[in-house]
């Protein structure tokens, strides 16, 4: 019986690939012709392994903690712009500044997200804007908008209080620290700040505080394992992945308890009638409390949001770090621009006429390095 079992879920398996893979490249012929496209680099692989040959390579580099400087190396290898196949899919790499831009603003209606990274993110984010599409991405997206609009990221107190926790972290001695590590618990913190009303203080010396933290390490770390698995993800199995899953779940919780009871409140059918209703800070968390009492959907958009919130800057802020500590000059200018501050918190205006800074931090930004992105 079982060996019944294993030869119908091989044989699925490999009928699923093969209506897929006819789909797809029906669809990129289809498209190709239409607009005189030429195909892309295609990186020098074993055929018959399907792509799972660089399924198990991705797998060591990523235990080996060797994934970026492998990913720069097939860049340089194959150019800007090039494809492979990977466990039963074949994704296309670009970092051409017109690509990216294509994808992330002028075209971005034309792209979709893949199934495969719906289901190697739904664990950790639900069906929120990491992991959704159609209607559901562009609802959680027109929430989350105004989190960032002037009034809101003017808000540095928040910044500052974080980043004076996060500085007494730093040992005096001279010795070694891991700033990526702090920079997830800075980020963690003032993103929960800003976008549920109240900091998670990950900062602080609490042991359970730092359990979410390293929670959301591990979950993160392997959710990018899983996004790298091809076909290979219907066996994925890890109960200390599912620990952690189940312990940022029971956390994120709390907060849809709290966006419920503000629902059930008063307080949300005054905040429209306040006088300074247009200068009173926009939480996300109330504002999704107000669209919707559905406990699933407020669990995923609360997830979704402090997970991007949390591991983008912190990935932007140690990639940016990490060159300007290698790069003298720049830190010097860059220390001259933010001297004329003399001490004081900037307004946004101050901040937003820093060239230097912004500068930067878009060489700084790891999307502009290398983006991967899966076409259909």
């Amino acid at each position: 019986m079982t060996s019944l079992l294993l030869y119908v879920s091989i044989g699925s398996l490999g009928f699923v690939y093969l209506c897929s893979s006819l789909v797809t490249a029906w669809k990129r012929s289809s498209f190709a012709k239409a607009h005189g496209c030429q195909p892309p680099r295609q990186v020098a692989q074993i055929p018959f392994l399907l792509g799972f040959d660089m399924v198990f390579a991705f797998q060591r580099f990523l235990k080996d903690g060797v994934f970026m400087e492998t990913s720069t190396r097939l860049i340089e290898e194959n150019g800007g712009t090039f494809c492979m196949s990977i466990g039963g899919g074949k994704p296309v790499w670009t970092r051409e500044p017109e690509n990216v831009k294509a994808i992330l603003v002028s075209k971005a209606e034309d792209f979709d997200i893949p199934w495969m990274r719906i289901k190697a993110f739904h664990p950790v984010t639900g069906d929120s804007t990491f992991s959704s599409r159609g209607a559901v991405w562009s609802h959680g997206r027109a929430l989350l908008r105004p989190c960032f609009t002037k009034l809101q990221i003017s808000n540095f107190d928040i910044y500052e209080k974080n980043f004076q926790k996060f500085c007494k972290l730093i040992p005096r001695d001279g010795s070694t620290v891991d700033l990526q590590q702090l920079f997830k618990l800075f980020t963690l913190d003032t993103a929960s700040e800003i976008l549920f009303g109240e900091s998670v203080n990950s900062l602080d010396d609490d042991v359970s505080m730092k359990e979410i933290s390293e929670a959301f390490d591990y979950a993160s770390k392997e959710v990018f394992a899983r996004a790298n698995l091809g076909l290979l993800i219907f066996f994925y199995w890890n109960p200390k992945f599912t620990r952690a899953c189940m312990l940022l779940d029971a956390y994120i919780k709390g907060f849809v308890d709290k966006a419920i009871n503000f629902r059930a409140s008063a307080k949300h059918i005054d905040i429209e009638d306040d006088n300074h209703s247009t200068e009173k800070r926009y939480i996300f968390l109330e504002e999704l409390a107000k669209d919707t009492s559905d406990r699933k959907l407020l669990r995923d958009q609360l997830a979704g949001s402090l997970a991007a919130g949390r591991d983008t800057t912190a990935g932007l802020l140690t990639t940016t770090f990490w060159l300007l500590a290698r790069h003298p000059q720049a830190l010097q200018t860059l220390r001259k621009e933010v001297a004329q501050l003399e001490g004081d918190l900037p307004t946004y205006e101050q901040l937003n006429s820093m060239t230097y800074l912004r500068w930067v931090l878009n060489e700084g930004n790891p999307t502009w390095t290398c983006s991967i992105w899966y076409v259909s």
